[in-house]
This record gives C-alpha cells, structure tokens and sequence, in this order.
C-alpha cells in the first residue's frame, strides 16, 4: 500500500514553485521530460488463484506474498505543432510471488511444488499526443503508442507487442515546470491470458525547455 502514497506525493510536488506563462510562451518550448508513476489496482483484488481450462496441464496454482512495483516511466515529447506531439515513454514494471502447485486430481496430504516467480518488463513505446485545449496553465490532451515491452519471467526473455493509450490527460504547470496526471492504459500482454493493463492512473512532473 505505501506505492500508493507515490502518486499525490508526485502530484503536489508538480503544482510547487511555478511561474506563469502566456500560452505562445509555453508552446515555443518545444522539448520536454517527464518522469512519472503509475497504477493499475486491480492487483488489490486479485487473488492470483488460476484453475486449469481444458487441454492445460492439469495444476492448481495459489499465488501469495505478491510484491508489485507499479509502473515507473520516464517520457520525451517534441511539440511538432499546437495540437500534435511525438516523443518515446520508456517504462518499467515489476512483479514478485511465491507459487504453491498442486497436481491436479489432488491427493490428501499431497505438497506443493513451492517456488518464486518473477516477472520485470521494460517497455519502449513511440507515442503520439493531440491536444485539445491548450490555455497558458493548463491542457487537456489524449495520446496513443504502439511499440513493444521487453520481459524476462525467471530465466526466460522474451518481447510482446505493448500498446499505451491516454483516454484523458491534464497536464498543468507554468514557466519550465509542469505536471500531468493521465487516465488510460498501458497493455503489454495483450496476447496472453493476462490482458489487464500495467497502468490505469499515473501522475508526473517534468521539464519543458
């Protein structure tokens, strides 16, 4: 619970010691950076229980001591025009548990196949923002990227596609100094069973120059 506490922390520290500029200002700013962290909570309520489907190996696996870092971002963005910017967000997201396995019909007093599973991905994704409402303190813009999430499970490595959209993003700040918070998701396992997404709510704090 205490990751939680990472995204008002970074959102108060993105409204701080700014200074105002008119909206051709800010817009001459071409480049800018941006560090941030997301969310996704449905780790709160899942169980991490899977039963067998039909053709699988039969096993019954329990999942627990789960440890989750949330997704951790760092973004480059280029204003091309008003309305369109381009840039790569490259983030990591990390996930640890203990697995208890059981065969499956099970046998009475039968034990687990106890082990650790980790999984750590790395994403790259090219991405695209339209904004929308552009005033000198605030905007309010959608984004899309397509690009691919690197991830090694124990000792396998392997690439998946990964595709990152911004339903709504705010962004607010003056002079240099800006923060954002964003509602969308980032999906990197959107081929395999698990196709919830790495980051649902993310906040950040940058640097336009």
């Amino acid at each position: 619970m205490k990751r939680f506490l990472l995204l008002p922390l970074l959102f108060l520290l993105s409204i701080t010691f700014t200074k105002a500029l008119t909206t051709e200002q800010r817009l001459a700013m071409k480049h800018s950076f941006s560090i941030g962290y997301g969310e996704q909570f449905w780790d709160l309520f899942y169980t991490g229980c899977k039963a067998p489907s039909v053709g699988e190996t039969v096993s019954r696996k329990d999942y627990y001591n789960k440890r989750i870092t949330g997704n951790i971002f760092a973004e480059y963005m280029y204003q091309a025009t008003k309305v369109l910017s381009v840039g790569m967000n490259v983030n990591y997201n990390g996930w640890t548990s203990m697995v208890d396995e059981y065969s499956i019909p099970e046998v009475e007093g039968q034990k687990p196949n106890t082990y650790k599973r980790a999984i750590h991905t790395i994403g790259l994704i090219p991405t695209l923002n339209f904004t929308y409402y552009n005033k000198e303190n605030v905007n309010l813009y959608s984004g899309i990227g397509v690009g691919a999430t690197i991830i090694t499970e124990n000792n396998s490595v392997y690439a998946l596609p990964a595709f990152d959209f911004c339903l709504l993003g705010v962004s607010f700040g003056k002079e240099h100094w800006f923060g954002n918070v964003e509602i969308g998701g980032l999906v990197s396992t959107l081929i395999l069973v698990n196709t919830l997404p790495t980051r649902f709510l993310s906040v950040g704090f940058g640097y336009r120059f």
